[in-house]
């Protein structure tokens, strides 16, 4: 039993580490290869050649002989640095102005591309959605009745109802967090977790319909398979081995833990967690919270869109680059 255990727990733990903790999206690359560097013709056999790409690229590099500089046509000078084995490709520089200046690299690179922004929502909803097969195998392994689904699981009107009117205390909790944000900074670290993993997903620009589109498959397969893993397998598990409070404590607090983005985030999921596996106790369907956490998550990342979209372009980069999981955007 105690290997049954640790294996479920270190499967929970490899999967559902999202988007919250480890963002796979940066929206500002870099092309290294075209990057424009000022070399004034006064260093040409200076003991060392320093340079600076632009500041949307925040790279830094320097040369230091000894160089080679290998004769090419009157426009261009290659450069080889030992012992790296690299060239740079430099534009001529003009006689009469040593501090002219060219630049190969765009000043506002794209960071709201549409085909970076698809790919990571594929990325994250195709991650989230191994949980459902994950957990049916899980459930099977470890021999639990009906998939890990439960005897009383229904998909009908009345688990919707349910789900739905479940979710009151939720908003009634994230409408007080709201009221404290702007006296705790712990509260603060919350809203601009939401806020930084929201931005690197769905773009810095307004788009409702997108973001609807975006929240809507997100939530619903985080509220299904997390509420399908953790109470549907984890939580049962637990349950029939030792009791109905060990099995509803540990899985909050393992829920929590893999949403530590902050502490407070951390706890804020693991009550979430409590609230869900409460609600499955109650209710014997494990439709009804599945419906509650995707129509919360719903909620909360249009929300968070919502109010990450209406701050200035200073604002969020302040947000992208604090914080863990920041992003590079300078």
């Amino acid at each position: 039993m105690a290997s049954k255990c640790t294996s479920l727990l270190a499967l929970s733990a490899a999967l559902t580490c999202n988007a919250f903790i480890a963002h796979p999206v940066q929206h500002i690359g870099s092309d290294r290869s075209s990057s424009a560097m000022t070399l004034p013709s006064s260093v040409i056999g200076a003991p060392s050649i320093k340079g600076t790409c632009p500041r949307a690229y925040s790279t830094q590099f320097s040369l230091s002989l000894p160089l080679r500089i290998a004769p090419t046509s009157s426009s261009t000078l290659r450069i080889h640095s030992q012992p790296r084995k690299q060239y740079f490709r430099l534009p001529a520089l003009p006689s009469d102005s040593a501090d002219e200046r060219v630049s190969a690299a765009p000043a506002n690179p794209d960071t709201d591309s549409p085909a970076l922004q698809f790919q990571t929502i594929a990325l994250l909803v195709g991650a989230q959605s191994l949980l459902l097969p994950i957990s049916a195998v899980l459930a099977k392994m470890l021999s639990i009745p009906n998939s890990g689904l439960g005897a009383g699981f229904a998909w009908n009107s009345n688990a919707v109802l349910q789900g739905i009117q479940w979710t009151a205390p939720l908003f009634v909790v994230a409408g007080i967090m709201q009221l404290l944000e702007p006296y705790s900074s712990a509260v603060q670290g919350v809203t601009k977790a939401t806020q930084r993993s929201v931005l690197a997903v769905m773009g810095r620009k307004r788009r409702p319909g997108t973001a609807l589109l975006v929240s809507i498959l997100l939530g619903t397969v985080a509220g299904w398979g997390e509420e399908w893993l953790f109470r549907g397998v984890f939580q049962t598990l637990l349950t029939d081995k030792f009791s109905s409070q060990i099995g509803l404590g540990v899985s909050c607090i393992v829920f929590g833990l893999l949403h530590a983005v902050t502490p407070v985030y951390a706890l804020l999921a693991g009550l979430a967690s409590l609230f869900f596996g409460k609600m499955y106790i109650v209710s014997q369907n494990l439709a009804v919270p599945m419906v509650c956490h995707a129509v919360y998550d719903i909620a909360a990342l249009m929300w968070a869109h919502w109010s990450a979209t209406g701050l200035s372009a200073k604002e969020q980069d302040d947000i992208l680059e604090s914080g863990p999981g920041a992003i590079t955007t300078k």
